[in-house]
Parts: C-alpha cells; sequence; structure tokens
C-alpha cells in the first residue's frame, strides 16, 4: 500500500480497558489518506482486541489529552 509518509503511531495508552491510538497520518495526511485507514484501522483493532485487557479501540487520544500528549 502506496503511502506519501510511514504510518506511525504518535499516542498509544490502554485505559479502564480501552486502547487509544493515534497515527501520524491522521493528523497530517495527505490527499486520499482517508482510504489508507480505511485499510489500516481495522487491522490494528483486530490486533489490539486479542490482549485480554483490551475491550474496545479507539483512533484518537484519551479524553483530556492535547494532541502532544501533554494532559
Amino acid at each position: 500500500m502506496p503511502t506519501e509518509t510511514p504510518i506511525r503511531i504518535i499516542h498509544f495508552a490502554v485505559q479502564s480497558g480501552t486502547a487509544y491510538v493515534d497515527l501520524n497520518i491522521a493528523e497530517n495526511g495527505w490527499m486520499g489518506v482517508s482510504f489508507t485507514l480505511a485499510a489500516v484501522d481495522p487491522l490494528i483493532e483486530r490486533d489490539l482486541l486479542r490482549f485480554a485487557k483490551v475491550h474496545k479501540v479507539i483512533f484518537g487520544r484519551p479524553p483530556g489529552t492535547t494532541s502532544r500528549g501533554e494532559q
């Protein structure tokens, strides 16, 4: 899958059984990035749900967290 920039996780946290994942391309994407996210997000979610402590996956940051991970 060709991309303009490498896909990287810029923020990851698990809180109360919910995994929060923020990808660099969600913030600084390119034209058509939504197609890449549509292909990648389900794969990330499937892999994270294999962990016993993860019951839900949200793409983005936890509530109360800024875009730089500061609280």
